[in-house]
């Protein structure tokens, strides 16, 4: 048989994995909506991108996306709202 101690670890752990999974699903919850929709906005603006520019390939223009996305959620925070950095 099991000792208290053991069973009360036992007990804490699937309670906090419960407790994670719960979490996960309510934030899953929440911010599905904003994603959607800003997957959808991404995909407009990548196909207006190249309906506008030919000459770009498409896996090209995914690249190019990724990284110019990647580079201004980095650097975008760091600009004054107006005026200059000094």
């Amino acid at each position: 048989m099991l000792s208290p101690a053991t069973v009360r670890l036992l007990v804490f752990v699937f309670f906090y994995v419960l407790f994670l999974a719960i979490g996960a699903y309510v934030f899953s919850a929440i911010e599905a909506p904003a994603e959607a929709a800003r997957v959808r906005e991404l995909k407009v603006l990548r196909q207006g991108f190249l309906n506008e520019h030919k000459c770009v390939k498409d896996n090209c223009a995914h690249g190019a996306i990724e990284s110019s996305s990647s580079s201004q959620s980095d650097t975008l925070y760091l600009l004054p709202e107006e005026g200059s950095l000094w």
